[in-house]
């Protein structure tokens, strides 16, 4: 079961980029909403591929987060060159790097409280910071 999650995930979020864009009127705070999702998204799937990477065969912790950290990045990529494709959206690297950030966050968060690396506390708030210039990038910027 616990290996079905990131694959189901995965599907969840290839099957909400495919879909064009609902019209309505531009809104810079409905776009900050929706960047900022990425980050949710991206750190829901890093956690569970962490969850399944450090329980299966006790992986280390910090193996399970480039595990999971370099799949959802990864995979993120992926989507972003998938959404390309899709009238309305469009590929972009401020949305990837937002997707990576969610991922670092789960993957830190998950160490320091499951892992018990609490040095991984230290780098949460930095992350947080990251993610949210990021969304703003993607939001507001040229990329």
């Amino acid at each position: 079961m616990r290996a079905s999650a990131p694959l189901l995930l995965m599907a969840l979020l290839w099957w909400s980029s495919s879909r064009s864009p609902t019209p309505g009127p531009a809104s810079d705070w409905r776009s900050f909403l929706h960047n900022g999702a990425h980050v949710v998204a991206y750190a829901g799937l890093a956690a569970s591929l962490w969850l399944w990477a450090w329980r299966r065969q006790q992986t280390r912790s910090r193996l399970a987060a480039v595990i999971a950290v370099s799949v959802a990045g990864a995979y993120g990529m992926i989507d972003e060159l998938h959404q390309s494709y899709v009238p309305g959206r469009v590929a972009s690297v401020s949305d990837w790097l937002t997707d990576c950030c969610g991922a670092l966050l789960a993957c830190s968060w998950l160490r320091w409280r499951i892992g018990g690396e609490t040095d991984c506390a230290a780098g949460i708030p930095w992350l947080l910071m990251a993610a949210l210039l990021c969304v703003a990038l993607a939001t507001w910027g040229p990329w």
